[in-house]
């Protein structure tokens, strides 16, 4: 099942008609990109050549066009309206960028891309592909679902074939499955997590059936694969905290030290 909508960020401004100005001034919503929330394990950095800035900067969040750095990286924090000038490093692949920093508050300093930043915005899409289908996934409304026995189900719809089902009893979670990008984990309190990939050919030997497709079972969860899964979840915004926390758990818990 394809997705069932897009999660959308909205802020407003007020719009004012000097014509009117007897009216209530009109409120007008414009999307927001999806900001991605970054982890240690994306290798992503902002060197600034102008001003220099001797240490490269983490990115705390990043979206189609702008980025939130680091505050504390930063040893003196130009001011806002202050033009940046440099590369952002994508795991030692680096791309030219032009930046105005909007605001700086609480850990984040908040910057706009300027210019033509066409080729950056299709290099973070490409990046972050993993990031922004989880960004996009929405949870079916809840008298939707058949009920359950033994708890409360939630489930998650996206692109690219994505898909969380959970069952909990309130912030824990007795059984879950999850699919993303032909990948599927399961497993539960008591269930034991195990992981595969979904397949369409029906000539593979003893497969587990999932719906109309086939799951071919592995024996062990590699590090790739267990970096992606906790990419892709950390970017599940409508699933609760508590909820994300307990399948995160089970899944690094079946990753063996060596994987």
């Amino acid at each position: 099942m394809g997705s069932i909508g897009f999660l959308k960020k909205f802020f407003s401004r007020v719009d004012i008609n000097l014509h009117e100005t007897n009216k209530q001034p009109k409120r007008v919503f414009t999307p927001r990109p999806h900001r991605i929330q970054l982890l240690s394990l994306h290798h992503v950095q902002f060197i600034c050549k102008n001003p220099l800035i001797e240490d490269p900067i983490p990115l705390l969040n990043i979206s189609t066009n702008g980025a939130g750095l680091m505050k504390n990286a930063i040893s003196t924090l130009p001011a806002p309206g202050t033009l940046l000038q440099g590369d952002f490093d994508f795991n030692g692949e680096r791309h030219p960028i032009e930046m105005r920093l909007i605001h700086n508050s609480g850990q984040v300093a908040g910057c706009a891309f300027q210019g033509d930043f066409s080729q950056i915005r299709d290099r973070i899409v490409r990046y972050f592909d993993l990031e922004l289908s989880a960004l996009k996934m929405t949870q079916v409304k809840p008298e939707m679902l058949q009920t359950e026995a033994d708890g409360t189900p939630h489930w998650f719809l996206g692109t690219n074939n994505c898909e969380l089902y959970l069952v909990s009893k309130e912030e824990r979670v007795i059984r879950f499955n999850l699919s993303f990008f032909a990948n599927y984990i399961e497993g539960g309190e008591t269930i034991p997590t195990r992981f595969g990939q979904v397949v369409e050919d029906t000539r593979i030997d003893k497969p587990k059936a999932k719906g109309s497709a086939l799951v071919l079972w592995e024996k062990a969860l590699p590090e790739d694969l267990l970096n992606t899964a906790c990419r892709f979840m950390e970017n599940v915004l409508p699933l609760s905290s508590a909820h994300r926390i307990a399948i995160l758990e089970k899944i690094k818990k079946s990753s063996p030290p060596n994987a």
